[in-house]
């Protein structure tokens, strides 16, 4: 009888420490908001050109708000694949000019979907390298990952905006 009250007193401190790490796994610091994200970029990157920002929650008459041929037209894929529609939450800012810069964080719903969404990004900046030889945005251009949110940059100083974002994030 000692012995059976003992094997199950282990039983339910071994539930309860399994059920408190389950718990704790989704405490985990999550990575703020893309558009959080995107706004403390801005405030610390120097000579942020002009430019219209675009972010998931805006209605469909806002400026803000991302038009599904807009989304084409940034991420559509040389295969026709648009690995977009993977993103839960984005915050994109396109610059007023060609060579002005652009800067999306997007989030995605998982791993895999990241993933997906990182190779879209880089697809990105290949054919923004194909299309329009020596733009300065284009050096040092590069996709960022960190869990599930994805940075693709293209900004006048790459360096500056990696290191901001790495910051962030």
């Amino acid at each position: 009888m000692r012995r059976s009250k003992n094997i199950r007193g282990k039983a339910a401190a071994l539930f309860l420490c399994a059920a408190l790490l389950f718990l704790c796994a989704g405490c985990g610091a999550e990575t703020p908001a893309p558009l959080d994200l995107l706004e403390n970029f801005s405030k610390n990157y120097e000579n942020m050109p002009a430019g219209q920002v675009y972010f998931n929650g805006a209605e469909e008459w806002e400026a803000e708000a991302l038009s599904p041929s807009l989304a084409d037209a940034l991420f559509r894929e040389d295969n026709g694949e648009n690995a977009f529609s993977l993103c839960k939450e984005f915050a994109i800012f396109l610059a007023s000019s060609h060579t002005g810069g652009e800067i999306a964080f997007l989030r995605a719903a998982g791993g895999e979907d990241a993933t997906r969404v990182a190779e879209m990004c880089a697809a990105r900046i290949a054919r923004a390298r194909r299309t329009v030889s020596g733009n300065p945005i284009l050096d040092g251009a590069c996709v960022l990952r960190r869990g599930r949110t994805v940075v693709l940059l293209m900004m006048p100083d790459n360096a500056a905006a990696k290191s901001i974002c790495q910051k962030i994030l």
